[in-house]
């Protein structure tokens, strides 16, 4: 038993000099041998003296016999060496599944996607439209941790396309997966100045100022309905991009139209549109039709005309002067002079937005009844009243004016024509004239001729006058004749005969 122990002991030296030998320094090779040697021998000596001092010889071969095995494998476990790997292997993150884009103005979007397995970050490339509508180079654009990317300073109507990759960054090391790859256009701008520039009772001429990305417009339609509300909004019109005016023929008069125009822009596949730019409009009213003046008196006038379609009221009109707004289609004007024409102007009205949108105006002239002179009360059949102050002529038919004319009666004073009553005693067409009074002479011939006096009195055409009635009698009248426009002269003269009353006051 005591030799196995001193070769146990010479075995553990054996190892105690082995490691110590491999500690030698490279630069001491000329002593290597000798010292090897001789710390061998010492190390050997040392450590079985050390082993038989500590260890005591067993009182018994069954402890001996369960401590021999165990002397010898705890010494090799101890000494044996052991290797750990100097590197790790590279993750490659997964690629990413999903990816959209989220909202998009004019000049912004959003880009999402789902996130990707084992990534750190994500590496986004981006290309842009360029001005000649081609796309640009892919660039590393940005580097980004969360799963979206909001984009903000954009041009409109443009094209951007994006590459992203998910990327792991860790312990000195980096990967990336294949990418994913989306494109967006940004909408377009909402064209400005959109507004109406001519209307009528059926067409609307509307304009705007161009999108210089605009592919295609396109003008959507709502209508007003009988009930005040309106349709829905549908696509009317599509346009090409060098349009910037439009005009919407065949309307209603009067009708309630509203618009909006929307910018397309088309670029491959994908399709973008701006925000709808505005307008609402009325085309104009119709004019009044079937005016008229079913009565007249010595005082008063009545007008009458058809109902116009979506109108709220009427305005009348006396000369240049408003005198009545009405809801009806009728009006009766008092309080007049008889015997005088009146000018009148009917337009119907519809309330737009707080204000009065009128229609053309329909106009007429309309006199009043003659009072028929004193003289001529009971008179039947047709006669002629002059009235010098008025400096106007009127033919009555059975009580009712056919005729009424301004004219120019004899000069002021002693040429001034004789008032009374007269009768038709001569008729001729057409007449030579001729006299003289006071130095002066005339001789003159004219289309028509009526006398109604014994010393050359009668009414007849003036084509020399340029103008008839007022205070002309006053200074440039006539011999004593009653001088009347060649159309009312015309007429007079074809209902006239010999003996019709002539009555001047």
């Amino acid at each position: 038993m005591v030799k196995v122990r001193k070769y146990i002991a010479v075995i553990i030296a054996l190892l105690i000099v082995s490691v110590t030998a491999a500690s030698v320094p490279v630069n001491a090779a000329d002593n290597t041998e000798n010292a090897f040697t001789q710390s061998a021998g010492e190390s050997t000596q040392s450590t079985v003296s050390d082993t038989e001092g500590v260890n005591t010889e067993p009182t018994s071969s069954e402890t001996t016999e369960n401590t021999e095995p165990t002397s010898a494998e705890p010494a090799t476990e101890v000494t044996e060496p052991t290797t750990e790997p100097t590197t790790v292997p590279a993750v490659i993150p997964d690629k990413i599944e999903k990816i959209i884009v989220g909202k998009i103005t004019d000049a912004s979007l959003t880009v999402k996607w789902r996130a990707s397995k084992n990534a750190t970050e994500y590496n986004v490339y981006r290309a842009v439209e360029q001005a000649d509508n081609k796309l640009g180079k892919y660039n590393l654009y940005k580097t980004v941790t969360d799963c979206v990317l909001n984009e903000t300073g954009l041009k409109q109507a443009t094209k951007y396309s994006y590459k992203v990759y998910a990327c792991r960054v860790s312990g000195g090391y980096s990967t990336q997966s294949d990418c994913v790859s989306i494109s967006a256009l940004t909408k377009p701008k909402a064209v400005s100045a959109f507004k109406v520039t001519k209307k009528t009772t059926d067409a609307v001429k509307m304009v705007w100022s161009k999108n210089s990305r605009a592919s295609k417009y396109a003008i959507y339609r709502s209508a007003e309905k009988k009930d005040g509300t309106y349709s829905a909004y549908k696509l009317y019109k599509t346009l090409g991009k060098a349009k910037k005016e439009f005009t919407d023929k065949k309307l209603d008069a009067g009708r309630i139209y509203k618009y909006k125009i929307v910018v397309l822009r088309i670029k491959g596949a994908l399709t973008s549109q701006s925000k709808g730019a505005a307008l609402k409009t009325i085309t104009h009213l119709n004019a009044v039709t079937d005016l008229k003046s079913p009565k007249q008196t010595t005082s008063a006038i009545k007008l009458t005309w058809s109902k116009v379609k979506r109108a709220d009221k009427y305005q009348v009109y006396r000369g240049k002067k408003l005198i009545k707004t009405v809801k009806k289609t009728a009006f009766t004007d008092k309080n007049l002079k008889n015997g005088k024409n009146y000018k009148y102007s009917v337009r119907a009205i519809r309330m737009y937005k707080g204000t009065a949108k009128k229609g053309v105006f329909s106009k007429i002239t309309v006199p009043t009844k003659v009072a028929i002179y004193s003289v001529a009360q009971g008179l039947s059949g047709t006669w002629v009243e002059v009235s010098i102050s008025k400096q106007m002529m009127y033919m009555f038919s059975n009580g009712k004016v056919v005729v009424s004319t301004p004219v120019v009666t004899g000069n002021w004073g002693a040429l001034s024509t004789t008032k009374g009553y007269h009768r038709v005693i001569s008729r001729k067409s057409p007449a030579r004239l001729r006299g003289s009074y006071n130095g002066s002479s005339w001789d003159t011939t004219v289309n028509y001729w009526l006398g109604f006096t014994g010393d050359g009195q009668g009414i007849h055409d003036a084509t020399w006058r340029g103008a008839f009635g007022g205070t002309i009698y006053q200074g440039n009248g006539s011999h004593g004749c009653v001088n009347t426009p060649l159309g009312a002269m015309r007429t007079i003269y074809s209902k006239a005969y010999i003996g019709m009353p002539v009555i001047v006051y």
